[in-house]
């Protein structure tokens, strides 16, 4: 991965909608980067995505597209805090196979 960026941004959907009503705004930015507590996942691609009561679950990955990662991380947009699961899950893999169509359940 030549730049990865562990930036979160949020999009202003209420912005959003005035704009696409027609109206004028008189702030224009709909996007504000987010000051998060915490440390979320390390530059990761590949990996699944999950929304479940209103946290963000991020699991798995490769780092460097090769070593698989097998990391739970979750995030609370309400406290903007990212947290590291340990997971009980045994997980058996060739690690030659790319994860790309993972599935993630929550529960």
């Amino acid at each position: 991965m030549e730049n990865a960026y562990n930036d979160i941004w949020c999009l202003d959907m209420e912005k959003v909608n005035k704009l696409s009503n027609g109206e004028v705004l008189q702030e224009k930015n709909i996007w504000q980067k987010l000051v998060v507590k915490g440390n979320g996942p390390e530059n990761i691609s590949n990996h699944s995505g999950a929304v479940l009561n209103n946290k963000i679950y991020i699991y798995g990955g490769l780092i460097n597209n090769e070593n698989v990662k097998d990391s739970l991380y979750s995030f609370d947009p309400d406290s903007n805090t990212w947290n590291h699961h340990i997971t009980r899950v045994i997980v058996q893999y060739d690690s030659r196979i790319c994860r790309e169509e993972e599935i993630v359940i929550v529960w």
